[in-house]
Parts: C-alpha cells; structure tokens; sequence
C-alpha cells in the first residue's frame, strides 16, 4: 500500500490510522495503473475487519451497461412516440381532406329547389279543414319524394 498512489483526501497514513484503530473507512488509490477502493467494517465482538477491495473498472463497466441500458431505452420511447405523433397527424390529416370533400359536396347542392317545397309543405295544413288529413299525409309522401330525389 506504501507504494500506491492515493485520490485526493485519502493518504496512507489516515488509512493504516483507520485500519489499526479497527473503524469503519475507505480509501480509493491506484497501484501499478489499476484503480481500486478498498472498503473496511469490523465485525462486531471481534478484532477482525471485514474488507472489500474493488476494482474500479468493474464498477465503470457496471455503470456504462447500466448506463447503455437506459440510452437505449429511452431511444425506443422516443422512436415510438414520434410514430404515435405522426399517426396522430395522418390521422387528422386524413379527417380533414375527408371533412372538406364532404363540405364541397353540401356546397355544391342547389337548396332553391328544396327551400320551396319546404316552404310549401309548412303551409299546407294551415290552408286544409280538419278531416282532410289523408289528402295531406299524401301530399307530404309525394313532396318527400321529391325532395329525395332532388338531394341525390
């Protein structure tokens, strides 16, 4: 450990201090070019230590996996919300050209002709005497047709 060389805030002296008065520590150094952090807890009821030296690559290639995993993630959120905006839009797109086809058909409807016999059949049982329904009823029937025929 003497020839180790230490991150800033640790040194070997404040580790071997920690180490022989048996508390819990840390220390993070870099010995012939590999990082690592050595980790220490007493065991209770004990002079022991319990230690962990880990290597720092191990804890970076941990991370970047982790780290690709949510990178990749949120490529496939991003990709499927752009499809669902896109659809949306088609959709929309397609309601409107749909929408404006059928506004050009009623625009393009002469309502002169079916005004008037509107107009008339509003007017007829006003002009008959009561009892005279059934010539009305018929009346209505034939105007009706007419103007089915007239909005084909």
């Amino acid at each position: 450990m003497k020839d180790a060389e230490f991150e800033n805030g640790y040194s070997y002296d404040s580790f071997f201090e920690t180490f022989q008065s048996c508390t819990r520590g840390e220390v993070s150094f870099a010995y012939k070019d590999v990082r690592e952090t050595l980790s220490f807890v007493p065991v209770e009821g004990t002079d022991w230590l319990l230690t962990y030296l880990i290597k720092e690559s191990v804890i970076g290639n941990e991370i970047s996996y982790i780290t690709d995993d949510i990178v990749r993630r949120s490529i496939i959120q991003s990709v499927i919300t752009v499809a669902a905006v896109f659809g949306m839009f088609a959709f929309i797109l397609m309601q409107t050209k749909r929408n404006n086809k059928l506004k050009g058909g009623v625009s393009n409807l002469a309502l002169d002709p079916i005004a008037a016999p509107i107009s008339e059949l509003a007017e007829k049982p006003r002009s008959k005497t009561p009892g005279d329904f059934s010539k009305l009823y018929d009346e209505i029937k034939l105007q009706t047709e007419k103007l089915s025929k007239l909005a084909e």
